[in-house]
């Protein structure tokens, strides 16, 4: 099996594997104490992956991505928002899957999320590039729509 085809079918199974479901019918409900989930919305709504998916979110919601961080491998992710005064970056974390080995040799694996959040009503594009060595090797675009 090709690289390629390795880190499609691992981006996959992070994908598939997330157990929380906040994004029903592509809207983030307000009622929802939580951020809502944009892993699991991509999951169960792109069939093709050239497409994009379209997401809306009240004014001051906050949606998230999660993604594969292993830097000492080349695998990162990145985002390109095209109007950030309708989405922002709110926060970007990443949670190690060993911190005890931090600074050991192959010990930087981790997931890395992006928070995302509704600034005002409009709409925009967020694009987020998989990266491996600094190459895109994957691209998701999301329009999203902010309501009041």
């Amino acid at each position: 099996m090709n690289r390629n085809k390795v880190v499609e079918r691992f981006i996959r199974i992070v994908l598939c594997g997330l157990i929380s479901v906040y994004c029903m019918g592509g809207i983030c409900q307000s009622g929802q104490a939580a951020d809502c989930n944009l892993n699991s919305f991509l999951a169960n709504s792109l069939a093709d992956q050239e497409q994009a998916a379209e997401i809306t979110l009240a004014t001051g919601r906050r949606m998230f991505y999660e993604y594969p961080l292993h830097l000492s491998v080349g695998v990162s992710c990145r985002y390109v928002i095209e109007d950030d005064t309708i989405v922002k970056l709110a926060e970007n974390k990443e949670v190690y899957k060993q911190p005890e080995r931090l600074g050991m040799p192959g010990a930087d694996a981790a997931t890395g999320t992006f928070f995302f959040e509704a600034v005002k009503p409009g709409r925009t594009i967020v694009t987020l590039q998989h990266l491996f060595r600094g190459s895109i090797e994957k691209e998701i675009r999301v329009n999203v729509v902010v309501a009041e």
